[in-house]
């Protein structure tokens, strides 16, 4: 069904221009004979959109949300993706993420088939600081070059000093969570699947 809404999506790996995808963030419509409008082949395509549920074993998949008719949250830079470990009719699959880490999601979440695009954007090369400049990017100092009115490195000799890496405000910039593991269900955490 069209209901003639535009909006932009993140483009998938491998789908070209004037390609039609398919939307089934509400789950599959079944025909009078209980069996999908489409055949399972035609639904599990690059840049279709379904439901945890619906995606068989073993697909990668990208834009996932973490919650049921809550907005896309993973995997969602260029070249990233997730695999569909487990899944069933009710309950939560088990999506692996590209840093290895395995989550709990439900499986009315919806994901998009397929690898984020632009796999290459990592290996871009500005040139010069003048293109930084135009994308929006401000020359940065070193907090131990400033003085120490400015910044909590700033001030006395060529040291690092006996405190920990602090912001320009104090507050710790390195080894603190910034995670809150209670809110989502993690399997495998990335330190261990690494290991």
């Amino acid at each position: 069904m069209s209901t003639n809404q535009f909006s932009y999506i993140l483009l998938p790996k491998d789908v070209q221009k004037d390609s039609i995808l398919y939307s089934w963030a509400n789950g599959i419509t079944l025909n009078a004979d209980g069996e999908a409008e489409m055949g399972k082949s035609q639904m599990i395509r690059p840049g279709n959109c379904l439901q945890l549920k619906d995606i068989p074993v073993g697909t990668t998949i990208h834009n996932i949300a973490l919650r049921d008719g809550g907005p896309a949250k993973l995997c969602r830079s260029a070249g990233t993706y997730g695999q569909v470990l487990f899944t069933a009719p009710t309950g939560h699959a088990q999506v692996r993420l590209s840093s290895k880490e395995v989550r709990l999601l439900p499986v009315n979440a919806i994901a998009t088939i397929g690898i984020v695009g632009n796999l290459d954007h990592h290996n871009r090369q500005l040139g010069k600081a003048g293109v930084a400049r135009r994308m929006g990017r401000r020359p940065i100092v070193r907090g131990i070059a400033q003085s120490p009115y400015n910044h909590p490195h700033g001030g006395g000799r060529k040291s690092k000093g006996n405190k920990a890496p602090r912001s320009p405000w104090g507050w710790k910039t390195k080894g603190w969570k910034t995670v809150r593991r209670k809110k989502w269900y993690i399997v495998t955490p990335k330190r261990l699947a690494r290991q």
